[in-house]
């Protein structure tokens, strides 16, 4: 489910910008931002790194490591989140790095929130694998060994 939902939005509009320097409104897609998201870290943007700790957590989540795919998908979830402060932190519109040409963020669309879907799917099917896996541990009854000596 997570990949569908990846997949979706990589090919969906995923933010809408204000170019200060053309006065415009510009569209980014899912798949631009998976390709150029890694330079966000020049500028103080690291929500593109969530995609990296989300196949770790698929990873994790295929070996039945239900625990670290729990807390890695979390941590993608909030990295994921960060990108969220490009609304208080425009970036730059070119290698100019001018305050005169930024791009702003106007608002999320549909692509982003899928791509969110897609992180969130990592840590919530860890806790109900998790869950599945500890309840006949629990509910099995503890075996009876007979110990009396046999004639």
């Amino acid at each position: 489910m997570s990949t569908v939902l990846f997949i979706v939005s990589c090919a969906l509009p995923a933010l809408v910008l204000y170019n200060t320097a053309t006065k415009q409104e510009d569209t980014m897609s899912g798949v631009t931002l998976l390709l150029t998201g890694w330079l966000g870290v020049f500028v103080m943007q690291g929500g593109w790194f969530a995609n990296p700790l989300l196949a770790v957590t698929l990873l994790l989540l295929l070996m039945g490591r239900y625990r670290g795919a729990f807390w890695t998908g979390f941590l993608a979830v909030l990295v994921g989140l960060s990108s969220l402060s490009w609304y208080f932190h425009s970036i730059p519109a070119d290698e100019g790095v001018s305050p005169t040409r930024q791009l702003e963020l106007f608002y999320p669309t549909l692509g982003f929130f899928f791509w969110l879907g897609s992180l969130l799917v990592g840590p919530v099917s860890a806790s109900i694998l998790a869950k599945r896996e500890a309840e006949p541990k629990a509910t099995s009854p503890i075996p009876v060994v007979d110990v009396r000596p046999h004639p």
